[in-house]
């Protein structure tokens, strides 16, 4: 797949509706949240060779990222019901150490005889969830006033104005995620864990509440005082600099990442706050796996590197599914072993 026009639900647009793609100059349009001037619902009538006809246009989807895609959809993104995929079936946990919800039953997602799952009691044997409908949206959307209604274990929020227009029932995808907005969500939360910000007492017991990383405990001493080791994911100072001084000695091309250069001084042993979301791109898909070459643990340079490929995939401007979905099966097997 190169283009939109490759994708299966432009296909599906083509064949649901062949009057509107017989003509060309109709127009298919996409609802970003940082580029929303237009208006889909409305006729537009322009003059052309001194003959007049009617654009029509159609909303495909909408692209934001994750907080803007609650805002547009009318979902919830957070809490108890964060997941509109699994809606009243998301499995959840409340961490009492971070007082907050956590999620922990990803496994759910694979088929149910993957290996991933687990073996024996910690088997997970809940089915993968099924996308839900428009239809049953619209069964569970009721006692609605003023677009309003009271919140329920369904995470509906709020009846989008979206589902005024008569065909977006039909539609096979309805919002998208923006990349470069996740990559920078991703970017900052992982550079909080390299740079200890992230890193406290309540963070490790966390950890043992949840049975995770036991090597990364709080330690009771033999006076009662308790010491927090050092995690494998924390740089230490030295290596912060170094981090900050290899970013700032690399030459990208000539408006390719030349801000980097200048927020990160050689002398700088903290992250510069001042950072688009090209500047995250940049980082992620180039800068840091390499950077953390002899920094890092092996087994965290794997990870970010497994990430940044990831996210490489997602944005190249070809994409074969089959070799994408081949890769992913690959990368769980890895783990599952």
């Amino acid at each position: 797949m190169r283009l939109v026009v490759d994708s299966p639900a432009v296909a599906h647009i083509e064949e649901s509706w062949p009057e509107f793609a017989r003509d060309p100059r109709h127009v298919q349009m996409i609802y970003h949240t940082r580029f929303d001037h237009s208006r889909p619902e409305a006729d537009h009538k322009f003059r052309r060779r001194d003959r007049w006809f009617t654009l029509r246009g159609i909303m495909m989807w909408t692209m934001h990222d994750y907080p803007s895609y609650g805002i547009v959809s009318g979902f919830q993104t957070k809490g108890y019901c964060a997941c509109p995929t699994c809606a009243i079936d998301l499995q959840y946990s409340w961490s009492y150490q971070l007082r907050n919800v956590v999620y922990m039953e990803f496994s759910t997602f694979l088929p149910l005889d993957h290996p991933f799952r687990g073996v024996g009691e910690d088997r997970n044997l809940d089915p993968p969830p099924v996308a839900r409908t428009m239809d049953w949206w619209e069964n569970t959307w009721m006692d609605v006033q003023d677009g309003r209604r009271q919140q329920d274990e369904s995470g509906l929020r709020r009846w989008s104005l979206l589902h005024q227009l008569p065909y977006w029932k039909h539609l096979q995808i309805h919002h998208l995620l923006d990349p470069m907005h996740i990559e920078a969500n991703m970017v900052k939360s992982l550079i909080k864990h390299l740079f200890r910000e992230k890193d406290n007492v309540r963070s490790r017991q966390a950890c043992e509440e949840f049975n995770v990383h036991p090597d990364t405990w709080m330690q009771i001493n033999e006076d009662g005082s308790e010491t927090m080791p050092s995690a494998p994911w924390v740089l230490r100072k030295e290596e912060r600099k170094m981090l900050c001084q290899r970013i700032s000695k690399i030459r990208f091309p000539t408006g390719f990442g030349s801000y980097l250069r200048k927020a990160f001084k050689t002398d700088k042993t903290t992250w510069p706050s001042d950072l688009k979301s090209h500047d995250f791109h940049i980082l992620l898909q180039h800068a840091l796996p390499t950077c953390l070459h002899g920094l890092a643990t092996p087994q965290l340079r794997e990870a970010v590197y497994d990430l940044s490929k990831l996210m490489r995939w997602v944005c190249s401007k070809e994409i074969h599914v089959s070799e994408f979905l081949r890769w992913i099966y690959l990368q769980l097997k890895h783990f599952a072993s």
